[in-house]
């Protein structure tokens, strides 16, 4: 799947931040980890695939964030994205992580 113009590539601090946070088998509170039998390469490919080939787009009325949200098995994957400045209104990965409960039933 090619990858959108209108978003950044991630870099290193965006990973960083979505496996700090969120990586498989991890307990941080208030936070939902990735599967625990996903790698860091599952994670990371399955995060780039919902924002270039999303199940459902969420813009927000602000016109600055965008959800996007993509199955993968029982996993919904919600990318959060955000208008960059400076970058001609092209959106960066703010974070990335699975839902659970309320917001899994919504998507």
């Amino acid at each position: 799947m090619p990858w959108p113009d209108e978003v950044i590539q991630p870099y290193r601090q965006v990973w960083e931040h979505i496996l700090g946070n969120h990586r498989p088998g991890t307990s941080v509170p208030s936070k939902t980890a990735f599967p625990s039998s996903w790698s860091e390469k599952r994670v990371r490919h399955e995060v780039l695939e919902t924002v270039a080939a999303p199940d459902l787009v969420r813009s927000m009325k602000d016109g600055n964030r965008e959800e996007r949200y993509r199955l993968v098995g029982e996993e919904i994957i919600r990318v959060w994205l955000r208008k960059k400045r400076n970058t001609r209104g092209r959106y960066m990965i703010n974070t990335a992580f699975p839902t659970v409960g309320e917001e899994k039933e919504m998507a």
